[in-house]
């Protein structure tokens, strides 16, 4: 009887993982045709930068 639980949990386990890995399959293949240069990002936290002191650095 114990057998049977422990081989029952371990096909549950391998059912979710299964679950799991094709849902991130899914969301990866969903992410990946976003490309970064349509994303904008601050890399100065936020602060506008002044043309003139960058270029003086």
């Amino acid at each position: 009887m114990v057998a049977l639980l422990v081989i029952f949990t371990i096909l549950a386990f391998l059912a979710v993982d299964g679950i799991v890995l094709s849902v991130r399959k899914r969301r990866e293949g969903v992410t990946s045709h976003s490309s970064a240069g349509e994303l904008v990002f601050a890399q100065d936290g936020g602060k506008p930068v002044d043309e003139d002191k960058k270029n003086s650095e």
